[in-house]
């Protein structure tokens, strides 16, 4: 029973938690910096780089009859599913609420694996996703948000998977996309490089 509380419910009942929280703080409000909707629509296309150049969309580099998006791509790779049955419209803002949120039942997960008792544990997790600035990436959803966003969900799971003493394969690989996330997080690679070693 203890273990369903803390593996099932607890985790379930912060994502909804803050999953309805990041909603209504963002009211409604489209992410108008969305390079990652139009450059998975792109990739689904065949494509490296946008056809056209978006007027709110200012930082992309034509080259060879295209635009190419100067972000690391990991993020556009998370929306091919959504791009895919929802079109080009897809609103990436409520990809955000939803990674965002459910960033916090991660953050859970490796506070409990860290030996955090559950009372504290939900504690940690509530500051996690309202008292540091993952409460307003989430909901922002901007392209910049975003990214910070996929590139937490990627790095909280290695670690994670650390915790559990998963294949060194699929640590580096989630590990890796928190990096084609964010590529400042090649500066974490120590940590997992001396996991790995010690394992």
């Amino acid at each position: 029973r203890a273990d369903r509380v803390d593996g099932v419910l607890i985790p379930v009942g912060l994502f909804l938690l803050a999953w309805a929280v990041y909603a209504w703080l963002n009211h409604g409000r489209d992410a108008q910096l969305d390079y990652f909707v139009p450059l998975a629509d792109a990739f689904l296309h065949g494509r490296l780089g946008l056809t056209a150049m978006p007027s709110n969309l200012n930082e992309l580099v034509p080259l060879n009859g295209l635009a190419f998006v100067v972000y690391p791509p990991m993020p556009a790779i998370l929306l091919l599913p959504a791009v895919l049955v929802f079109g080009p419209g897809f609103d990436q803002a409520w990809a955000s609420i939803l990674l965002g949120a459910a960033n916090v039942a991660v953050m859970h997960a490796v506070l409990r694996g860290m030996g955090v008792a559950r009372r504290p544990g939900v504690m940690f997790a509530l500051v996690f996703a309202f008292g540091t600035i993952v409460w307003y990436s989430a909901q922002a959803g901007t392209s910049w948000h975003f990214a910070h966003v996929v590139a937490t969900f990627f790095m909280l799971l290695a670690i994670r998977a650390c915790q559990l003493d998963a294949r060194a394969a699929l640590i580096g690989l989630l590990f890796g996309a928190a990096v084609i996330s964010r590529l400042p997080l090649i500066l974490a690679a120590p940590f997992f490089m001396a996991y790995v070693a010690d394992a």
